[in-house]
């Protein structure tokens, strides 16, 4: 598989997020109009189809994992932080394992924590729905501006 990476041009970037330009801390730090949350959620829904259709998995998608990059008056947004990736191809129900951020996880992850705090028989595996799921969650937080649950 060929990975593209894209590389800020300023090589003095500490972090991911330190490079979000005004727009991005927009979409991590406050409710967002539809009209502009439904063409960055379109880019970050196409971003996750790509990585399905190679037979990716991203396990860990969150507002937090998107930059942005603006030329002009386009901005283009890139999923970032591809370490809990793992291959699984549409249909496939192979994952298992408790990854990513608990506001983001499916169910069927979150499953995996309960499954570690009791010692009981193992949940099942999950595929790329998870991933789909964590969208759902990336949508309502760019619209309300806040998580649908607390981390409680």
């Amino acid at each position: 598989m060929r990975v593209k990476y894209f590389a800020p041009p300023s090589a003095a970037v500490a972090s991911p997020t330190a490079a979000l330009n005004a727009e991005a801390e927009a979409l991590h730090a406050r409710r967002m109009d539809e009209a502009r949350a439904r063409v960055y959620f379109k880019q970050i829904t196409s971003a996750a189809a790509y990585c399905h259709s190679q037979g990716v998995c991203h396990r860990d998608l969150k507002l937090e994992n998107v930059c942005m990059r603006s030329r002009g008056s386009e901005t283009q947004v890139k999923l970032i932080d591809l370490g809990t990736a793992a291959h699984c191809s549409a249909g496939e129900r192979v994952l298992t394992g408790l990854c990513g951020t608990p506001t983001y996880v499916a169910p069927e992850v979150a499953a995996w924590f309960d499954w570690q705090a009791a010692g009981s028989a193992s949940p099942a595996a999950y595929g790329q729905e998870a991933d789909c799921w964590s969208l759902g969650v990336c949508l309502f937080v760019m619209l309300s501006g806040e998580a649908p649950w607390s981390q409680d």
